[in-house]
């Protein structure tokens, strides 16, 4: 039975009531909030045809592409996309879990939106790597020479957002590495020139990681910081490497191939920690690739697969891009295939790699977020100097710090000039405004001083628009 109450209690009791439900209305909405909101603000990939989601489409000369059936077979609109799976990619499985967008769309494709632009983009190329003789032959876009795009890419996102906005954007964004096994399938265990170089394959590797090296500093010029670096696959495993050795009727994987991966895998994490102590405020992550594959390989029915020595497309021992095609004899199961062509994973393996490098992103705890509006700053050393009057006032703000930490006979006897003050490095705090003092002289500038009044905004420095890249220049690749 409903208790009564006079007017003005009534009235009280409404308002505690209202209090109550907007109170539970506002923490549900938080909730929400915190469960969809981004956990990076955008997502960059570069590397090859594992990560590749199109970009292969438009050069007028490539050789290999998806861009028919059965490619893109189970996308939500069952069309070949450029993607060299029946699925997702790995990209686009990690902008999903995080909120960022559903599919990561190539950047050559001539109608991103600007949403498109502001939440990442790829500028993969399938069959590149960092050995720009890997793309020789098959006249895609060298993963070193894909920082030409991102430049573009900078270019527009500041005309979208701004200077500060772009900065802060590229600083947080999610960026992805995933090549090398081209460098060995299509190069070095292919063609001799190669080999000749580097009789033994280690110095080979070597070569491969300081190519990586090269590209980790040039982005991180570029503003990127949190960089995941994927190591490569059990390429002796490979359906097509099998098929590669003809007496291997068994199908048995290549056990130097695969030791030869090891090798890799093994120099790849060891190498990236020296590079991101180089690169201060740098946070760069090894994913290991090798071992959840191989384990699949090896332990099929706990991932739910039955085939893994062949793709799912035609016999699977040897199509892949042109040779897959529509008359190419289609499997029904494709969850319970590993591959889906010759080489390529299908997206159930996809799947599963994606949640494992998602439980290391999220174990990473030194990823830090910078915003425009947080307290936070990151030490890191500039890469060029500071003019006098920027360097004196951060100078003279670092002195009033430390003269409130010091015991005041300290602070009595540096003003009275009988205890030396301390020197001040080039270390400096992060700062927003000062973000495009942090790179180097820029593209122009390599050779001879830069003039004193060279614009130093972030876009006009490092995204000239008149340098972005076209189609058409591409054929040169």
């Amino acid at each position: 039975m409903p208790m009564s109450c006079d007017g003005d209690d009534c009235l009280k009791v409404a308002a505690k009531e209202s209090l109550k439900g907007n109170i539970l209305f506002a923490s549900y909405n938080a909730a929400a909030n915190a469960t969809t909101q981004p956990l990076f603000p955008a997502i960059l990939i570069f590397g090859d045809s594992t990560v590749d989601t199109g970009n292969n489409n438009y050069p007028l000369n490539t050789i290999f592409r998806a861009t028919h059936f059965p490619y893109g077979i189970d996308l939500p609109n069952h069309e070949a996309s450029g993607r060299f799976s029946n699925g997702k990619l790995i990209p686009d499985i990690l902008a999903a879990k995080y909120n960022i967008k559903d599919l990561v769309p190539p950047f050559l494709q001539p109608n991103l939106s600007d949403q498109d632009i502001l939440t990442g983009v790829c500028f993969a190329s399938a069959s590149s790597d960092y050995d720009d003789r890997t793309s020789l032959s098959t006249q895609s876009i060298p993963v070193l020479e894909q920082p030409n795009m991102f430049r573009s890419y900078i270019a527009r996102l500041t005309s979208i957002v701004g200077d500060k906005k772009a900065m802060e954007i590229i600083h947080n964004a999610l960026v992805i590495i995933s090549a090398g096994s081209n460098d060995f399938i299509l190069n070095f265990y292919t063609v001799p020139a190669r080999r000749l170089e580097y009789p033994y394959i280690s110095g080979y590797q070597d070569f491969i990681l300081k190519r990586l090296e090269i590209l980790v500093q040039e982005l991180y010029s570029l503003g990127c910081r949190n960089i995941m670096v994927v190591g490569i696959p059990p390429i002796g495993c490979i359906p097509v490497q099998m098929t590669a050795k003809f007496r291997n009727i068994f199908r048995f994987c290549i056990e130097q191939e695969n030791i030869d991966s090891v090798l890799y895998n093994e120099k790849l994490p060891k190498a990236l920690p020296k590079i991101e102590a180089s690169l201060s405020g740098s946070k760069i992550l090894y994913a290991n690739v090798y071992d959840p594959m191989l384990d699949m390989m090896q332990n099929p029915s706990k991932y739910g697969f039955k085939e893994t020595k062949r793709g799912c497309c035609g016999t699977g021992h040897l199509e892949m891009t042109l040779l897959c095609n529509a008359v190419s004899p289609l499997c029904w199961n494709r969850s319970e295939f590993l591959f889906f062509d010759s080489i390529h994973p299908s997206e159930a393996t996809y799947n599963y790699i994606g949640n494992l490098l998602d439980t290391q992103i999220r174990g990473k705890k030194r990823w830090k977020l910078l915003s425009s509006s947080s307290s936070y700053r990151e030490t890191i050393v500039l890469g060029r100097r500071y003019s006098k009057s920027c360097r004196e006032q951060k100078q003279q703000g670092r002195r009033s710090t430390e003269e409130r930490l010091l015991p005041k006979w300290k602070v009595l006897l540096r003003k009275l000039k009988l205890l030396p003050s301390p020197r001040f490095t080039k270390v400096t705090a992060y700062e927003l405004d000062d973000y495009s003092l942090n790179f180097d002289q820029g593209p122009g500038w390599h050779d001879h001083d830069e003039p004193e009044n060279l614009a130093r905004s972030f876009s006009s420095r490092f995204a000239d628009p008149t340098k972005n890249i076209r189609a058409t220049r591409l054929l040169l690749y």
